[in-house]
């Protein structure tokens, strides 16, 4: 449902990704997933159930950033801890982990 799919981000509920963003989730290929908040791409595996996915320990670009997109990696890496909950609803992708929601639209394929 969700592989060789593209998101982007419209909003952030809770709290603000540091630089604006966007936060852009991929998932390349069955249990993969590449995201990034506007710093480093992050990627690596991740294992659905239910309604929910948990990434393990996510690979980095290490690109230095300046402030205040600096905080986006560590954002992107808090957010992605622990449970991430989803929801599909046509091309808008929702995420969720603890107070913080992001709303992600479908976005033409990246190369």
């Amino acid at each position: 449902m969700l592989v060789g799919k593209n998101y982007s981000s419209t909003s952030v509920t809770g709290t603000p990704i540091p630089g604006g963003g966007p936060m852009q989730v991929s998932f390349p290929e069955t249990g993969r997933i590449s995201a990034t908040a506007g710093c480093n791409r992050h990627n690596g595996a991740l294992t659905f159930v239910d309604n929910t996915f948990r990434t393990d320990k996510l690979a980095t670009t290490m690109m230095a950033c300046p402030p205040p997109r600096d905080g986006a990696d560590k954002w992107l890496s808090d957010f992605l801890s622990d449970s991430v909950t989803w929801d599909l609803e046509g091309t808008t992708l929702t995420l969720t982990h603890g107070s913080t929601k992001v709303v992600l639209t479908e976005s033409s394929s990246q190369s």
